[in-house]
């Protein structure tokens, strides 16, 4: 299922201003971003992230977050999350972020609708853009910056003029790009990959579910952000508390686990979605670099047992591969 309302929260992050330029801050070449069907212009600066599809100035701590899911799931996010500002802002709110604005850019791509708004996090406020694109994927990009990064909105949207979208590359080619191995146990199968770095794995012949039957697992490591070092419990609640949909989840087992190699969390537990009473695994484990990476897999209380073999093969397949 490729809904947002479904996937776990996506740090994103933005865009540096270049002081005393007259003119938008862009690179003066395109740059393809791997693993996705995206070419744009990132400001100078900007270098490729290496832990998501996207940019990000290190210096400034401001980044591009390109998402994508199936063609098929545009006609359920555009009206949703970019139909309307009052809808946006409702539907945004359920995500932390606070959206001010909504406008029209006219791009090759033809006019895009793009939110503006901020989120707090860890006591620091950002600057938040979001647009949305149709082409052989439906794209959702990101940018994110901390206020004293003095984001122009003209950057923003000469960035997203800049944005040509390609033919969508297979699910194997995305694959071959991820920093760790995973197979697939029945009847689970690969959906998608999103944001270069997390894996959608669905059971049925559907990649996007809006009624919320469908059972899915999700494998991510984190975006970015600093080690959560011995802060495992705090982060692993912190996280579930942040998945839209399982704000009011109720944790209901908790144990140590071995996940992709490292010593980690396990919470089971319930929560309820459309009506429908629903239970989640998460797996959190910490990696060598302090950092973390998760999986959360949620399917209804009644056919959960039934893929718990299923879901507990396929994290047992998480493995980091071998840096060059």
């Amino acid at each position: 299922m490729t809904s947002l309302r479904r996937l776990p929260t996506l740090i994103a992050f933005g865009l540096a201003l270049l002081p005393a330029l007259l003119q938008p801050a862009v690179a003066k070449e395109p740059m393809a971003i791997p693993g996705t069907t995206v070419t744009l212009a990132p400001p100078e600066g900007f270098t490729p992230s290496t832990q998501f599809s996207g940019f990000e100035n290190k210096e400034s701590g401001a980044s591009v977050l390109v998402i994508e899911f199936p063609p098929e799931a545009y006609d359920q996010i555009a009206p949703t999350l970019f139909g309307t500002l009052e809808r946006a802002r409702t539907e945004f709110a359920k995500r932390q972020i606070k959206v001010e604005t909504l406008s029209e850019v006219d791009t090759p791509n033809g006019k895009i609708v793009l939110l503006k708004g901020e989120q707090v996090a860890n006591g620091e406020t950002y600057e938040k853009w979001m647009a949305l694109f149709k082409g052989s994927k439906t794209v959702m990009l990101t940018v994110q910056a901390p206020e004293d990064a003095g984001l122009d909105d003209e950057q923003v949207v000469a960035l997203i003029k800049s944005v040509k979208l390609g033919p969508a590359q297979s699910i194997a080619e995305r694959m071959a790009t991820l920093p760790y191995r995973i197979e697939a146990a029945e009847p689970f199968r690969v959906a998608d990959i999103l944001a270069g770095n997390t894996v959608l794995l669905v059971v049925g012949p559907q990649n996007v579910d809006p009624s919320g039957n469908m059972p899915i697992l999700l494998v991510s490591p984190q975006l970015g952000g600093g080690p959560i070092g011995d802060k495992v419990e705090a982060a692993a609640e912190a996280l579930l508390k942040g998945t839209v949909g399982l704000q009011e989840g109720k944790i209901e087992k908790r144990g140590p686990v071995t996940f992709a190699g490292a010593k980690g969390l396990s919470f089971e537990g319930s929560f309820e979605e459309k009506g429908l009473k629903k239970r989640f695994l998460q797996y959190l484990a910490v990696l060598p670099d302090g950092k973390f990476i998760r999986l959360l897999a949620t399917a209804k209380a009644d056919a959960f047992d039934g893929l718990r073999p299923a879901i507990e093969k396929t994290a047992a397949s998480v493995a980091l591969k071998a840096m060059p």
